[in-house]
Order: C-alpha cells, then sequence, then structure tokens
C-alpha cells in the first residue's frame, strides 16, 4: 500500500501525519508559533505581576499547544521539544536561569508538567466523549 499523506493546516499549527498516520512530526513553524504567542503576552505585561503574566500563558498559549494533542501518540522527543517551551515560559516570567529547575515553581503556582498537562487533557478527552 501507498502512503497516505494527511497535511492539516491552520493559522496556529502545523499537524503532518504520513505513513496512515503512524508518525506525527511537530515542525519548527510550530514551535516558533508558540514562542511567537508567549512573546506577545510579554511584550503587552512589561508592567503586570507574574500571576497575571502566568494565567494569560495558560490562557492563550497552552491552548495552542495541547491543540488536538489527545489523538495523537507523541515520541519522548516531540514532548520534550513542547516541554521546553511550557518551561522556558515559567523562566521568562520568573526570571530563572536555565540551569535551575522550575518544578517548585510549577508546583507552588498550582500549575502542572507539560506531560501531565497532556495526560490531563486525554482523560478529559475521553470522559467528555463517553457522555
Amino acid at each position: 500500500m501507498g502512503l497516505l499523506h494527511f497535511k492539516l493546516h491552520s493559522a496556529i499549527i502545523n499537524i503532518y501525519i504520513f505513513g496512515s498516520g503512524k508518525r506525527f512530526t511537530v515542525d519548527s513553524a510550530t514551535i516558533l508559533k508558540l514562542y511567537a504567542a508567549a512573546n506577545a503576552v510579554f511584550s503587552h505585561t512589561k508592567y503586570v505581576s507574574a500571576v497575571v503574566k502566568l494565567n494569560l500563558i495558560d490562557a492563550y498559549v497552552l491552548p495552542i499547544m495541547t491543540y488536538a494533542l489527545e489523538t495523537v501518540s507523541l515520541t519522548h522527543g516531540q514532548y520534550d521539544e513542547l516541554s521546553v517551551c511550557w518551561i522556558n515560559s515559567f523562566r521568562q516570567i520568573f526570571n530563572t536561569h536555565k540551569w535551575e529547575s522550575v518544578k517548585i515553581i510549577q508546583y507552588y503556582c498550582g500549575s502542572l508538567e507539560f506531560t501531565q498537562l497532556c495526560d490531563l487533557c486525554r482523560l478529559r478527552f475521553l470522559f467528555h466523549g463517553a457522555i
């Protein structure tokens, strides 16, 4: 059988599925759009508290990061690419360095790690589909 090439392209995210949906790739344009969305939030919130910045990142950047992730399986490398974007937003908000962990910051802010957020999205998707 030939390869099925499917390309979903929107203004927000590019999803490429090749070989009958066996492989999912996140291209570099998607990562750049995530950073652009985060930078747009940061550029308009220069003198705003960290809590407000975090809520704006949750409202605007996180939906872009988790778009359609309930329906596909990602490799560990792809999780890492998206997780770095999530961690870097915390680093930008709280002015931490790359060698400093943000897990304790995420804990006290009540936020989850990116892989846990993806798992939560999948569970919500399954429970809403079962109802």
